[in-house]
Formats: C-alpha cells, sequence, structure tokens
C-alpha cells in the first residue's frame, strides 16, 4: 500500500496460462510453508501438516512464471533490475512445526544456518537472473508470540514492555482461554471462536501466531520512511564484492 500497489494475486491456486494479472507482482507465499526442504526437516521428526512447500519450490514457481512475464533473457534481467523482491518473511515455520512437534531448543538452534543458507542460496539464485533490489526481513520475534508462550512460558512477563503504544504486548486479540488468550485447538473463526477483542490496534498478536494489521502498518513504515533513508548500499560495505550492485535491506529482527 505504501508504493500505491493493490495486493499482489496469489500464484498458488491460479490457472496456468491466465498470468496477465503478474504483470504488476506475484505473491508465493504458502501458509506454514518452510525455508528448509520438507523431506528434509521430515527427516529431523519435523513435519508440516498442511503443505510440502518449501521456499526452493517457491523460488521454482517464480523461475517458472518469470517467460510468461518477458520475452527474452534480456528483458527478464531488465524487468527484475527494475522490480522489487521481498524474501520472506521465511523460515519462522520452520523453527514454529519444530517447537509444536516436541524439539528442544538445541535442536532448534542447529535449524538456524541451515535456514540462513537456504535463503542465502535462493537469494543468489535469483540475482544470478538479474534481481538487484532485495527486502530480507528477519524471523519475527517469537518469544513473544502468544502461541509459543502457552507452551513455553516463564515468570518474566516485566520484560516485554510495550515499547510501540500497544497496551497488550503478549496476549491474542482472537483468541480464547488461558493465559495469553491463546488455545492451540481452537484458532481464531472457529466455532465456538466468532468473536475478537475490541480494540485490534492496541494488540500485537492478532491470532497468536500472525501480528494485527497495525503492527504490520508500523513495520511498514519503519522501512520505506526510516530504513530506506539510512541503510548504506551493500557496495559501499564490500567494494571487492561481485555483488555490489546489490541492494539488502537487512533483517529487523535477526534470527
Amino acid at each position: 500500500e505504501a508504493l500505491g500497489f493493490s495486493f499482489l494475486p496469489p500464484f498458488y491456486g491460479s490457472k496456468s496460462g491466465k498470468w496477465e494479472k503478474f504483470q504488476k507482482g506475484a505473491n508465493f507465499a504458502v501458509a506454514s510453508a518452510t525455508a528448509l526442504n520438507s523431506s528434509f526437516l521430515a527427516e529431523q521428526g519435523i513435519h508440516s501438516v498442511s503443505t510440502n512447500i518449501s521456499l526452493g519450490v517457491e523460488v521454482n514457481s517464480f523461475k517458472h512464471l518469470l517467460p510468461s512475464l518477458c520475452s527474452s533473457s534480456s528483458n527478464c534481467k531488465e524487468l527484475l533490475r527494475k522490480s522489487l523482491i521481498v524474501m520472506g518473511e521465511v523460515g519462522g515455520n520452520d523453527y514454529n512445526h519444530a517447537f509444536k512437534q516436541g524439539k528442544n531448543i538445541e535442536n532448534i538452534r542447529r535449524l538456524v544456518p541451515l535456514v540462513v543458507d537456504i535463503i542465502s542460496l535462493s537469494i543468489k539464485e535469483l540475482i544470478e537472473l538479474g534481481a538487484v533490489t532485495f527486502l530480507v526481513p528477519g524471523n519475527f520475534p517469537i518469544g513473544c508470540s502468544p502461541s509459543l508462550l502457552t507452551n513455553f512460558h516463564g515468570s518474566e512477563k516485566d520484560q516485554y514492555d510495550p515499547l510501540t503504544g500497544f497496551k497488550e504486548t503478549l496476549k491474542a486479540c482472537c483468541g480464547i482461554g488461558g493465559l495469553y488468550n491463546y488455545d492451540p485447538l481452537i484458532y481464531c473463526g472457529y466455532p465456538p471462536l466468532k468473536q475478537c477483542c475490541n480494540d485490534p490496534s492496541s494488540y500485537i498478536s492478532w491470532d497468536g501466531i500472525h501480528y494485527t494489521e497495525v503492527v504490520n502498518k508500523w513495520l511498514a513504515h519503519t522501512v520505506f520512511e526510516e530504513l530506506m533513508n539510512t541503510i548504506p548500499r551493500l557496495g559501499s560495505l564490500c567494494p571487492s564484492s561481485t555483488v555490489n550492485k546489490l541492494r539488502i535491506l537487512y533483517p529487523m529482527f535477526g534470527v
């Protein structure tokens, strides 16, 4: 919205050959998708019950779509040169699935460099195609997520002070019961849960997993009004780099 665009149409679920609507962008996000390949995660005892799509699948889908948007390799490079690639947030579900399936923190820490590597490799793939400008959000601060706090809560709530005017920093707006207004068996919108809090704008978490609209607006404002004016070009940081024309907006939260 800050860039004047409508919501980007989803790639998955669109009919093959009906791709004119992607001329101004496409959304390859899939609920519960992971950064790491689903078969690799399964070998670690980590499963996604709703999809087997990973970042590699999404990148391949993008590469499959690209020829329909430009007539030649040089035209595709020019199109990508003028485009913004938003890579993520991705990787959070790798950790979420692991936590919910009983993996301990050491198991999950071992995933972090693997997730970072696959994101880096995916970015390099797109650079080779001609992409120049990337926005790479880091993982959300999952230590504040009601869904995880419900299962892994401690006694240090006073460490989570509201810094941005939000009154409810840990509870879900649309939820039911418990310390964090979250029940892993009753999702927002499911019976009997069809009502939300009176003032979602005062909450950080919408349903215990996702942010409220006002939080996403706050993050977008931070990116477009503040970070865009302060983050240096990568080329000025490492002039000998072979990708010195690449501009990456570094993660806001880290992993």
